[in-house]
């Protein structure tokens, strides 16, 4: 299949999706952003979550698989992941910076998603098991969860009113264990042994250890708010650029 396609050019009506879904962000955060973050800066962001959710069902029904590589569907779940999370976490999606910002960091990655590369690889042995898949997009899903709490922070940073969702960022560690435990297994079965001491290997347990700096930070040497959040918005930026990597 040629590498070049993107997604606009096998998944119909993926193009009119994502503009669409694009403008329901912008829109929200032009109503945020003039005090008007109730019932109609929700509307449009629930428009827009819509949207993203009717285009990753036709998206997983042409492939035949969850979305798990290229730059398409990398870009298609982070934005689908930040959208939900927005309406979950009630305080996210009422806080007024929060929507400012995420809103156009929404629009330009659902618009900007039609030109990224869509790689489909049906027959490939590695995306034909589903612990292969669950390695993979529980990568891009914690991904998804660090970068909502990466736009949170900076959002309320700028705010003078930091907030670091330790729960979100929680959640981000958990999906993360699974995509390993998934890889684990799939490896275990697939070869008869599971992972051996190699780069990627580094690369879990580096990620493993900066989630857990952030778990069992020293009360006295990060007491003060200056200090701690610079380093949550560091680990969380730190941890999706490895994953997306």
């Amino acid at each position: 299949m040629d590498k070049a396609l993107t997604g606009v050019d096998l998944i119909p009506g993926a193009a009119i999706l994502l503009t669409l879904a694009a403008l329901c962000f912008l829109a929200t955060a032009i109503l945020a952003g003039a005090g008007k973050q109730g019932r109609p800066a929700v509307v449009t962001l629930v428009a827009g979550w819509l949207l993203l959710s009717l285009h990753a069902g036709l998206t997983i029904s042409h492939l035949r698989r969850l979305p798990l590589v290229g730059g398409y569907e990398a870009v298609t779940v982070l934005s689908w992941t930040i959208a939900t999370l927005l309406l979950v976490r009630g305080r996210l999606g009422r806080d007024r910076a929060v929507l400012v910002l995420s809103g156009p960091v929404l629009g330009l990655m659902s618009a900007g998603a039609v030109f990224f590369r869509l790689q489909l690889n049906h027959d490939y042995f590695m995306y034909a098991s589903l612990l292969s898949q669950g390695f993979f997009f529980f990568k891009l899903l914690s991904a998804g969860l660090l970068l909502t709490v990466s736009l949170a922070l900076l959002a309320t940073l700028a705010a003078c009113r930091p907030l670091f969702d330790k729960r979100l960022f929680m959640a981000g560690a958990i999906v993360f264990l699974c995509s390993e435990l998934s890889g684990s297994i799939w490896c275990l079965r697939g070869w008869g042994d599971s992972w051996h001491w190699s780069d990627n290997f580094f690369e879990s347990m580096l990620v493993f250890f900066v989630f857990m700096v952030n778990f069992h930070l020293p009360p006295s040497l990060f007491s003060r708010n200056s200090r701690r959040m610079p380093l949550h918005l560091a680990s969380a930026l730190i941890i999706t650029g490895l994953f997306l990597w």
